[in-house]
């Protein structure tokens, strides 16, 4: 599953939908091609943390970047409700949080979303 749908966007270079192949696609998504994230930022509604390891050598910080300009651009509410945070570490320990600081910031963000959704009223914008 997630193995395979990686190796296909870093492929295929695109931050995509995985691919099940033209006539499965077509009954999942209603296109031949898999969709590209990207191009539907606008449909977010939601808080998004982007976390990027400035060492990682598999999913460049460029390209977290890019999805964070493109998420910011895809709506006025976007930017209430989207961070980016950069820490010195590698794939391996971003992704298993084998580094306190990105576990510890993880789950302060989280509690920080729990905590607005409940003394908010919850959900809806920002």
């Amino acid at each position: 599953g997630v193995f395979k749908q990686f190796w296909q966007m870093w492929r295929s270079q695109r931050f995509q939908a995985y691919d099940y192949g033209a006539e499965r696609n077509m009954q999942r998504y209603g296109t031949r091609e898999p969709f590209n994230y990207m191009d539907n930022f606008d449909k977010i509604n939601v808080p998004v943390f982007f976390c990027m390891g400035l060492e990682d050598k598999l999913i460049r910080p460029m390209s977290i970047i890019a999805q964070y300009q493109a998420l910011l651009r895809s709506s006025p509410s976007a930017p209430s409700r989207t961070v980016l945070k950069a820490l010195n570490v590698g794939h391996i320990e971003l992704t298993l949080a084998l580094d306190e600081r990105a576990l510890a910031w993880t789950l302060r963000a989280l509690r920080g979303f729990d905590e607005h959704e409940h003394a908010g009223g919850g959900g809806g914008g920002g």
